[in-house]
């Protein structure tokens, strides 16, 4: 081998020695700089960070807190109530699109115990909840605490302000009377969205009876329209022990209403009338435990508020007064119902 070839043979060597062998086209590029897709170590972009879950992901994107509305009186446990809640008036602002509402509720304040979750498909802002075979025991009266979060695609967002809501154990009526007086109408506007049904004016509903022990009473100064039903106490007793009344309204638009009935009020009326309202999804929610006693020979006409109920359009919505027991020794007026939206 001569000189010059000896020589160029070292060099090789001592080429490769050194690693420059490495650099081949056909190498894939590194990760990271911009050979790697043209963004440095600093500008990696999301898909880079760790996920941190829905809720801290993208913090300018989840909602805000919404308000929860004060829920209002105690009510009767059978007694529909409302949760409502008003958006955060943030969320336009953040770009917060609701999906859907988390309502929690709790007998505990701190909800540390006890929590149940109600979800409410958007744009829907209300829960309805009614108690109607909640426990008292020797309780009165109990409450429940409600808060409410927005969920959206982002994740969900911080709960809103608590609220209470006192459910009684029994149903405590307030009596509006009209006095002894005509037309003794509601108190309250009658108009579209506000209306009586009767066995008068069945323009609104249907006013029906079961039972062969009603007798009727004509007076413009007594009742709803001058006129009511009645189950008599006194000898000759017809009743069979099957005696109802049913007032069924015409609900042109869905909605809450409150519903109130009517009677005329005596010395031998019974302090334990019992009325019932089917409203939506034909649940029959009661008793609602009315005194119509007075204790004067010479009554007035009272109207009382069974609450606010969730009716649908239609005729599946109706009132029930039931006198079923037949050993009652007191008399029970039937007289008109009222509805009127909310």
């Amino acid at each position: 081998m001569t000189p010059l070839l000896r020589g160029l043979l070292l060099l090789l060597l001592a080429l490769s020695a050194c690693g420059l062998g490495a650099l081949d086209v056909d190498d894939p590029p590194r990760d990271g700089g911009l050979d790697a897709g043209g963004l440095d170590d600093g500008d990696a972009g999301d898909e880079d960070e760790p996920d941190a879950g829905p809720l801290e992901r993208d913090a300018g994107s989840l909602p805000g807190a919404p308000v929860l509305e004060p829920l209002g009186a105690p009510v009767f446990r059978a007694q529909p109530f409302g949760v409502d809640w008003r958006p955060s008036a943030s969320d336009p602002v953040r770009g917060a699109v609701a999906l859907r509402y988390e309502v929690q509720e709790s007998a505990d304040p701190a909800f540390d115990a006890g929590v149940r979750t109600f979800r409410v498909a958007a744009p829907s802002t209300r829960l309805d909840r009614v108690h109607q075979s909640l426990s008292f025991g020797a309780a009165e009266r109990l409450t429940r605490y409600y808060r409410v979060r927005t969920v959206t695609a982002a994740g969900r967002g911080p709960f809103s302000n608590v609220e209470a809501k006192v459910l009684e154990a029994s149903f405590k009526p307030t009596y509006v009377s009209v006095g002894y007086r005509g037309p003794n109408a509601p108190p309250f506007p009658l108009g579209a969205d506000a209306f009586t049904v009767d066995d008068v004016v069945r323009a609104n509903g249907a006013f029906t009876r079961a039972g062969a022990g009603w007798l009727d009473t004509t007076d413009p100064n007594k009742g709803h329209q001058g006129h009511y039903w009645y189950v008599s106490n006194h000898a000759p007793l017809p009743r069979d022990g099957a005696e109802a009344a049913r007032w069924t309204p015409t609900i042109t638009r869905a909605g809450r209403y409150e519903v109130w009935v009517s009677f005329y009020r005596s010395e031998n009326r019974d302090d334990h009338a019992e009325y019932f309202v089917t409203s939506r999804d034909g649940e029959r929610l009661g008793p609602f435990v009315v005194s119509q006693y007075l204790g004067t020979e010479w009554g007035d006409t009272a109207w009382v508020k069974l609450g606010e109920f969730s009716l649908e359009a239609g005729t599946a919505a109706h009132v029930d007064l039931d006198w079923s027991a037949a050993g009652r020794s007191h008399s029970e007026c039937a007289d008109a119902a009222a509805f009127r939206r909310l």
